[in-house]
């Protein structure tokens, strides 16, 4: 097990007291958006767990088998669970802003009564942003429309050959990707790769901190990358 939940609930529980402090009216959208293999199934397993202990501390942690009816989530999503939130990814390749208005607003008005100025959204599938800039201008768009005040995209960055032999030991078990050299001639030629499947198209992106420069000239919050080290030895977003 790689997070313990009552550290990283202390961690957190710090990292939201200063956040009332300095942001007492301000409601906040943490954006956790991967990167793939970076421990992302256990932290987003740990919230969903722990989304009410998370609430009391001020942290929402939307849990969408409780908010999927409203608009469809499932048909969107081919996990059997919703304890993460790669979904709205693909909401934003759709082009469905009635569907993600309504999550952002219904996961808004409960971080509100729950009196949480920090809501967070964790999904892999959102690395694609890194690539599909349009990803973030609609994803924003409809956040703040639903009342967030301030944005913040998150990126956990692996060491690019622990990464690469993660990603493909994945990809061909899933018979996506066979060859080893054709996944490291794209991610040297692009640094990344591109999957296309019945979902949809995801990106994997190795160039993380050359992106994240280019990703702030699409921003209206901000963009932090955590190393992996860090993500998975201190906790969280500390």
């Amino acid at each position: 097990m790689i997070f313990d939940f009552n550290k990283e609930h202390d961690i957190l529980k710090s990292i939201i007291l200063r956040q009332r402090f300095y942001f007492l009216n301000v409601m906040k959208l943490l954006l956790h958006a991967g990167t793939h293999k970076t421990a992302t199934t256990e932290f987003q397993e740990t919230c969903y767990a722990n989304h009410e202990l998370l609430s009391e501390s001020g942290l929402f942690y939307p849990i969408n088998d409780l908010l999927s009816e409203n608009f469809g989530i499932s048909s969107l999503s081919t996990q059997k669970s919703f304890k993460q939130h790669s979904f709205l990814q693909r909401l934003a390749v759709k082009n469905d802003k009635s569907s993600t208005f309504q999550f952002f607003k219904d996961s808004f008005q409960q971080a509100r009564q729950l009196n949480c100025p920090l809501t967070l959204c964790s999904g892999e599938d959102l690395e694609s942003a890194l690539i599909d800039n349009s990803i973030v201008t609609f994803i924003e768009k409809e956040a703040k429309r639903a009342g967030y005040d301030d944005i913040e995209w998150i990126f956990v960055k692996r060491n690019s050959f622990d990464y690469y032999a993660s990603l493909y030991s994945q990809l061909a078990s899933q018979a996506t990707v066979c060859d080893p050299l054709t996944l490291l001639q794209s991610i040297q030629k692009h640094g990344y790769y591109s999957v296309s499947n019945a979902v949809g198209v995801f990106h994997y992106v190795f160039d993380i901190i050359q992106r994240c420069e280019k990703f702030k000239a699409f921003t209206s919050g901000s963009v932090r990358i955590i190393p992996f080290e860090k993500f998975i030895e201190n906790g969280a977003f500390a």
